[in-house]
Protein backbone atom coordinates (compact mmCIF):
# COMPACT_ATOMS: atom_id res chain seq x y z
CA UNK A 1 0.00 0.00 0.00
CA UNK A 2 1.45 3.51 -0.47
CA UNK A 3 1.20 5.58 1.83
CA UNK A 4 1.76 9.26 2.36
CA UNK A 5 2.90 11.24 5.49
CA UNK A 6 2.53 15.26 6.33
CA UNK A 7 4.94 16.91 8.90
CA UNK A 8 4.17 20.39 10.39
CA UNK A 9 6.78 22.53 9.11
CA UNK A 10 7.19 26.60 9.55
CA UNK A 11 9.96 27.20 7.37
CA UNK A 12 9.81 25.31 4.41
CA UNK A 13 7.00 23.27 2.42
CA UNK A 14 5.84 20.52 -0.18
CA UNK A 15 2.20 21.77 0.68
CA UNK A 16 0.09 24.62 2.78
CA UNK A 17 -3.04 24.30 4.15
CA UNK A 18 -5.46 26.67 1.85
CA UNK A 19 -7.78 28.23 5.23
CA UNK A 20 -4.47 28.83 7.59
CA UNK A 21 -1.88 28.60 5.55
CA UNK A 22 0.55 26.53 7.63
CA UNK A 23 3.10 24.27 5.59
CA UNK A 24 3.81 20.64 5.57
CA UNK A 25 6.42 18.60 3.89
CA UNK A 26 5.26 15.59 2.71
CA UNK A 27 7.04 12.23 2.13
CA UNK A 28 6.14 9.88 -0.32
CA UNK A 29 6.04 6.22 -0.43
CA UNK A 30 6.65 4.83 -3.98
CA UNK A 31 4.01 7.33 -6.41
CA UNK A 32 4.35 8.30 -9.80
CA UNK A 33 4.20 11.85 -10.48
CA UNK A 34 0.02 11.49 -10.81
CA UNK A 35 -0.12 9.98 -7.99
CA UNK A 36 1.32 13.10 -6.22
CA UNK A 37 -0.84 15.36 -8.31
CA UNK A 38 -3.90 13.60 -6.64
CA UNK A 39 -2.29 12.84 -3.78
CA UNK A 40 -1.82 16.81 -3.05
CA UNK A 41 -5.45 17.33 -3.73
CA UNK A 42 -6.24 14.70 -0.96
CA UNK A 43 -4.16 16.25 1.33
CA UNK A 44 -5.70 19.67 0.94
CA UNK A 45 -9.49 18.51 1.23
CA UNK A 46 -8.21 16.70 4.71
CA UNK A 47 -6.27 19.69 5.67
CA UNK A 48 -9.38 21.77 5.24
CA UNK A 49 -11.34 19.18 6.40
CA UNK A 50 -8.99 19.24 9.91
CA UNK A 51 -10.60 22.90 10.13
CA UNK A 52 -14.07 21.32 10.00
CA UNK A 53 -13.36 19.59 12.49
CA UNK A 54 -11.88 21.80 15.24
CA UNK A 55 -14.79 24.33 14.60
CA UNK A 56 -17.49 21.25 15.43
CA UNK A 57 -15.22 19.91 18.34
CA UNK A 58 -14.45 23.83 19.74
CA UNK A 59 -10.85 23.73 18.98
CA UNK A 60 -10.51 26.33 15.96
CA UNK A 61 -6.96 27.83 17.00
CA UNK A 62 -4.96 24.27 16.95
CA UNK A 63 -6.32 21.84 14.26
CA UNK A 64 -4.00 20.53 12.51
CA UNK A 65 -1.36 18.08 14.35
CA UNK A 66 2.03 19.55 15.77
CA UNK A 67 3.45 15.82 14.76
CA UNK A 68 2.82 13.60 11.62
CA UNK A 69 -0.09 12.19 10.41
CA UNK A 70 -0.48 9.67 7.79
CA UNK A 71 -3.06 10.15 4.69
CA UNK A 72 -4.93 7.77 2.58
CA UNK A 73 -6.99 7.79 -0.05
CA UNK A 74 -10.37 8.51 2.10
CA UNK A 75 -8.84 9.78 5.77
CA UNK A 76 -5.66 10.92 7.60
CA UNK A 77 -4.38 9.35 11.03
CA UNK A 78 -2.54 11.28 13.58
CA UNK A 79 -0.05 9.20 15.58
CA UNK A 80 -0.92 6.55 17.34
CA UNK A 81 -4.04 5.79 15.33
CA UNK A 82 -2.53 3.53 12.46
CA UNK A 83 -3.58 0.39 11.31
CA UNK A 84 -2.36 -3.32 11.22
CA UNK A 85 -0.04 -3.30 8.37
CA UNK A 86 0.00 0.36 6.63
CA UNK A 87 2.97 1.67 8.41
CA UNK A 88 6.50 2.22 6.51
CA UNK A 89 8.87 1.80 9.06
CA UNK A 90 11.49 3.15 6.15
CA UNK A 91 9.31 5.98 5.67
CA UNK A 92 8.69 6.73 9.43
CA UNK A 93 12.33 6.93 10.63
CA UNK A 94 12.68 9.29 7.72
CA UNK A 95 10.16 11.54 9.04
CA UNK A 96 11.44 10.93 12.20
CA UNK A 97 15.27 12.15 11.47
CA UNK A 98 13.83 15.89 9.33
CA UNK A 99 13.35 18.28 12.36
CA UNK A 100 10.99 20.86 10.67
CA UNK A 101 12.77 23.84 12.54
CA UNK A 102 15.99 23.01 10.42
CA UNK A 103 13.99 23.06 7.25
Amino acid sequence: MHEVVCKLSNEASDVRCAVCGQGFLVYWSRFTRAEQDHGRRVIQEQLRQHHADGLRSGEAHEVHPKESFRVFETHCERPGETGAGVVDETLDELVDEVDPQAV
